[in-house]
């Protein structure tokens, strides 16, 4: 869920915009069947990332007390060609009806060198931002993922648990080079995260009634950001997920749609420890801007289109087309936020 919100508004400290980001996948697989129960695989992947973070930074150039005369709206545009990771996986057929498989998958480091423009502050007039070149780094989670199918010709029931290790995402950081507000470099910035494992399990069925399928799903995700650092950046806590669908296939044709609801635990911020970023001086007393109440659902649906070459029984090869529309609400509401400065 892609965020926009008011530049001017008290979510301003934390995040206003990360619509223009995007990330790709471009992998290369193999597998190999050990035996006709057993099957192995594994494949290589550059994660390809486009950044466009934007966020409002403080020009308050020491240890006082400035009001939003210092703002300094901050823009990061970046892009990571190259972030190798991979991953294993089995697959074991334990019965003629009980298949169970896993896979792990490694970690992505995304850092690349970027530009980064910065709105002088009315607070220093006469002051003139030099240089544009600065580098945003992150570590996305290695994961573990383990499920178990019993299948028919009728009805097919899964079961799954995936962990994920967001503890390797522990903080964001903003590295500029060489950039300077009139005669002041800019430091390096620090967005702790301090995010933890989260687990998801879930339980899933279709029901095959000719050329007809229908099926649903539940699944229940633990939070990876602690309270105190759930922000506007990242709205995170227990999600409740459920979904429905079906398709119908015929001469070879596939048509489906799905719908989904997850609906996350209302967060009350009490204890917050997000804070502003202060780059022009060293930060002996943080001012923290995430304390508040968080309320977010989303809402997913999805369409696919699955034409078969050779027959849907056959193996063989064949084209496939998926639309998914994803929409998200949130509602924030913050307080002792850091709109005094």
């Amino acid at each position: 869920g892609l965020h926009r919100y008011d530049q001017s508004g008290p979510t301003r400290y934390a995040s206003t915009n990360l619509a223009g980001t995007s990330f790709a996948r471009v992998s290369v697989g193999a597998a190999y069947v050990v035996t006709p129960a057993l099957r192995i695989g594994a494949t290589l992947t550059d994660a390809i990332t486009i950044l466009d973070h934007r966020m409002v930074v403080s020009a308050c150039p020491g240890s006082m007390t400035c009001d939003r005369g210092y703002d300094m709206p901050m823009q990061i545009s970046e892009t990571d060609h190259v972030a190798p990771s991979g991953s294993v996986g089995v697959q074991w057929d334990a019965a003629p009806a009980l298949t169970v498989g896993a896979m792990v998958q490694a970690p992505t480091y995304v850092s690349a060198g970027g530009t980064l423009t910065l709105a002088p502050p009315s607070g220093l007039p006469g002051a003139t931002v030099t240089g544009s070149s600065a580098a945003e780094s992150f570590t996305l989670p290695p994961s573990v993922h383990a499920g178990v199918e019993w299948h028919t010709e009728l009805v097919r029931l899964e079961a799954a648990l995936d962990v994920e290790l967001w503890s390797f995402h522990d903080a964001i950081t903003i590295a500029p080079d060489h950039v300077m507000v009139g005669t002041t470099s800019l430091q390096t910035m620090t967005i702790p995260r301090q995010f933890r494992t989260s687990y998801a399990p879930s339980l899933g069925g279709e029901l095959h009634l000719g050329a007809l399928q229908i099926g649903a799903g539940i699944a229940y995700e633990t939070a990876a950001a602690p309270p105190s650092y759930v922000s506007a950046l990242t709205v995170d806590s227990g999600k409740l997920l459920v979904t429905a669908g079906g398709g119908y296939s015929r001469g070879g044709w596939q048509i489906g749609a799905a719908g989904g609801y997850a609906k996350l635990a209302d967060v009350d911020v009490t204890d917050p420890k997000v804070p502003l970023l202060e780059p022009l001086h060293d930060e002996v007393a943080p001012t923290f801007v995430n304390g508040g109440t968080y309320k977010s659902y989303y809402l997913v649906v999805g369409l696919r289109l699955a034409r078969a070459s050779w027959g849907l029984s056959s193996g063989q090869g064949g084209s496939q087309r998926r639309i998914a529309v994803f929409y998200s609400k949130q509602r924030i509401q913050l307080r002792d936020s850091a709109e005094s400065r």
